[in-house]
């Protein structure tokens, strides 16, 4: 896959780089990437995962992070017509899975 702000010289690969560290230190300390019978996290049931204090925390923690950004000098490449944007990203950084515009 090629990122195209590496292509238009927006970003630089270090600096993608630099930015992918945090996100995958994370992801080695959950054990992603090791084997499931050495991940503690494997042993963990859906039905605990899913139970309805989980799911409530899961919300409560995405509704605090969600951030505002502001269209100094028309910086984001956005349609005049929308004062406001939501941007929701997905659990990976590959795909943003919703974007909801509302005016």
């Amino acid at each position: 896959m090629k990122c195209q702000a590496v292509e238009q010289n927006l970003l630089t690969v270090d600096d993608l780089i630099e930015s992918l560290k945090p996100v995958f230190y994370t992801r080695m300390r959950l054990g992603e990437f090791d084997p499931p019978e050495l991940n503690p996290y494997t042993s963990i049931p859906m039905s605990v995962v899913l139970s309805p204090e989980h799911c409530e925390l899961a919300v409560q923690a995405a509704c605090m992070s969600f951030v505002l950004l502001k269209n100094t000098n028309n910086l984001l490449p956005t349609r005049k017509q929308f004062t406001r944007i939501a941007v929701c990203m997905s659990q990976t950084l590959t795909a943003v899975s919703h974007i909801m515009f509302a005016s």
